[in-house]
């Protein structure tokens, strides 16, 4: 793989992972950049489901124009028919990562963490993306910057009026997409018919998980979770961690976590002004 060229443009270098779906390369684009090759496992690409979800990837990735989402460069097949994306290469480690290692963050650092998740929802809600799988190994944190980065749209949603966006083959599977202690409890019913505000919800649960070190909620299946969050209340960050934290954070969670989409913020802008308006009152 070392030394190929795909796309006319990007020279693959060492091997940075491997993944369910395939391995991600290094490589530099063509004007000596840094860059991210991401190839589907030839497995998969003789799957027509797994094929299309990888390209839709590219396709509504690339939509989205945010600082805070990692940027698409290109896609394509490649001469030996493997498909394939190139991204804008990242430095640093995504957030689960960093919640192995450090448990919990300080409300400073999660502060700006979740701001900047929140801002890459922003451009993608205005994209008509939902990306269905918001969860702390999809959130990356650069490198020597404070700036956080949205990942992984390969889960995602395209809704635009009057067009249908979904392939045929993925219609039926969307409605298990997720990860289940992220969801939102309408996506655990029916994936394929959430809106953003899903995604709100899942913002929550990772900020809730970067504050207190563990989920608002108890279940170790996917049943009991779905229970626990359409019938019980989510844990306060007091219960959790035993301390007192500032009712302004614990209502905007709350909010985020309700049930019912209309009972959360009507859009991420609008949890974005929220979240702006609770950092300011502790400042």
């Amino acid at each position: 793989m070392t030394g190929r060229v795909v796309g006319g443009a990007y020279r693959i270098g060492e091997l940075l992972g491997r993944g369910g779906m395939g391995e991600v390369y290094a490589a530099v684009g063509p004007s000596g950049e840094a860059v991210a090759v991401k190839f589907l496992h030839p497995s998969h690409a003789e799957s027509p489901e797994m094929a299309a979800r990888f390209r839709r990837e590219a396709r509504i990735a690339a939509r989205i124009s945010s600082p805070y989402v990692a940027r698409v460069l290109g896609a394509g097949k490649d001469r030996t028919g493997e498909l394939w994306i190139a991204f804008e290469r990242l430095y640093g480690e995504s957030l689960e990562a960093c919640l192995r290692r450090e448990r919990t963050l300080g409300l400073a650092t999660v502060s700006w963490i979740v701001d900047h998740v929140l801002q890459g929802l922003v451009a993608a809600h205005a994209a008509g993306i939902a990306h269905r799988d918001l969860k702390p190994g999809n959130v990356f944190i650069e490198e020597g910057t404070k700036r956080a980065r949205i990942l992984d749209f390969g889960v995602s949603k395209l809704r635009e009026p009057g067009v249908e966006t979904q392939h045929p083959h993925l219609t039926a599977t969307d409605d298990s997409l997720g990860t289940p202690a992220f969801m939102a409890p309408e996506q655990m019913d029916m994936a394929s018919e959430v809106d953003g505000r899903a995604d709100l919800y899942s913002a929550g649960v990772v900020a809730f998980v970067a504050l207190a070190g563990a989920l608002p909620f108890s279940g170790e299946t996917m049943g009991a979770l779905a229970h626990f969050k359409r019938y019980f209340p989510p844990k306060t960050l007091a219960e959790v961690t035993g301390t007192a934290w500032s009712p302004a954070i614990e209502g905007y969670l709350r909010r985020l976590l309700e049930v019912r989409p209309d009972d959360r913020h009507p859009d991420a802008d609008a949890a974005l002004r929220e979240w702006r308006r609770v950092r300011a009152a502790r400042s």
